[in-house]
């Protein structure tokens, strides 16, 4: 279960998943034109703590655009965001949201069996970059150096939780984790969203970092 609970805005998480599409090759390759230079040449050095404020306010306003479809739904909803930590024996429990491509390997949503397909050597179609940040990260995975928490949203503080934004990342650590490669850790931060009406939520966009 998720603990060391820490309230947090809407606009902390924002700012996460920013920084985390900031870190994806694909993602950044396509985002970074509609930012400003002196913006771009912060988050490649890895320095976001010198962002201005505006800054931050335009990474907040092109992650909600840019994820249009799968924020638009969820931001509507009274979602209570928090700064979290979640076991590693919990990545067991994590559920997908709706996209087809990994529906298509794992119908039970869950992402271990989407994990052991993987491991069968399938690959959603039209996911070569994905193959391959899955690949590089799996060997270089160093979770204190992480850039960006994982988003998991639930209706409850307990599980299901729902893995909105980190597949990746989830992905490299269940498949170490399930070959016993994985460094000895407990538990790894999070952002986690409870909200009791998320059935009105499709969970249907592409996962944010792949």
């Amino acid at each position: 279960m998720i603990t060391d609970v820490t309230r947090v805005t809407k606009k902390d998480v924002l700012r996460n998943w920013a920084i985390a599409e900031a870190s994806s090759k694909r993602q950044w390759s396509s985002l970074r034109q509609r930012v400003s230079p002196a913006t771009v040449e912060k988050l490649d050095r890895g320095q976001p703590d010198t962002l201005s404020g505006s800054e931050w306010e335009n990474l907040e306003q092109l992650i909600t655009q840019s994820r249009s479809p799968l924020l638009k739904g969820l931001l509507r909803l009274d979602v209570e965001w928090h700064r979290a930590e979640l076991p590693v024996k919990d990545l067991n429990s994590l559920h997908m949201i709706n996209w087809p491509p990994f529906i298509e390997l794992a119908g039970s949503t869950r992402l271990v069996d989407l994990v052991a397909a993987l491991e069968e050597g399938r690959m959603p179609p039209d996911h070569e970059e994905f193959a391959l940040s899955l690949c590089r990260m799996q060997e270089h995975l160093d979770i204190e150096r992480m850039v960006g928490n994982p988003i998991l949203v639930s209706e409850t503080s307990a599980v299901p939780y729902y893995l909105v934004e980190g597949y990746t990342r989830c992905c490299a650590m269940l498949l170490n984790l399930r070959r016993g490669t994985l460094l000895p850790i407990r538990r790894f931060p999070v952002f986690h969203g409870v909200g009791r009406a998320l059935d009105k939520w499709h969970r249907n966009d592409d996962p944010g970092d792949l």
